[in-house]
């Protein structure tokens, strides 16, 4: 895991490898054991669990930095090859691309919302478990609570962490359905 002072340095020759990257960084986290009960009834893994959150949230803070590189650079790029057009066609392809990069955006930055969603509570359900121990049993199973208070609280908590992985999900794959069929018109273009 990169620090947030080496972010500055990180680059990739493709946003594919770039992908790769945070991907295999993110794997390496093995995040589906946070949410394993098992694991979450042991302080020593919870304690952990709060390291991998950390890491989590380092490696959000160099993709949302690597984001707005490419975001900028793309930018750059799309308005140098527009602004050799006539005055109309500038307008056209500006207000196109203006409005393709603002929704990219914005769906990119509710992405990152879910995953800054996911990360504060789990963190929240992991102290709450970790506060009111004397309040919580596992049986094996499931946790059961003697306090409805914080029961609501944990429920609260793993409803929220459900949306946001939810709505990751999703994202993802629009993500790759965009990529499939920018792929498909970029083959036809090649074909014709």
């Amino acid at each position: 895991m990169v620090n947030k002072n080496q972010q500055d340095t990180l680059a990739f020759t493709s946003i594919a490898e770039a992908t790769r990257y945070f991907t295999n960084q993110q794997n390496a986290l093995k995040l589906e054991e946070i949410i394993n009960s098992n694991n979450l009834n042991l302080s020593d893994f919870r304690l952990d669990a709060q390291k991998r959150l950390d890491k989590l949230e380092q490696l959000l803070a160099q993709y949302k930095h690597y984001y707005a590189q490419v975001i900028t650079g793309s930018s750059k790029e799309m308005l140098s090859i527009i602004s050799e057009l006539d005055k109309v066609s500038f307008q056209t392809a500006l207000d196109s691309s203006a409005t393709t990069l603002n929704q990219k955006i914005f769906e990119q930055g509710l992405f990152f919302k879910a995953r800054e969603s996911w990360i504060y509570n789990t963190r929240t359900m992991l102290n709450i478990l970790k506060n009111n121990q004397q309040h919580f049993t596992y049986d094996g199973d499931t946790f059961e609570c003697d306090n409805d208070e914080l029961l609501t609280q944990f429920n609260t908590c793993v409803a929220a962490m459900d949306k946001a992985a939810d709505f990751e999900a999703e994202f993802l794959k629009n993500k790759r359905n965009s990529v499939l069929n920018g792929l498909k018109k970029v083959w036809a273009l090649i074909k014709a």
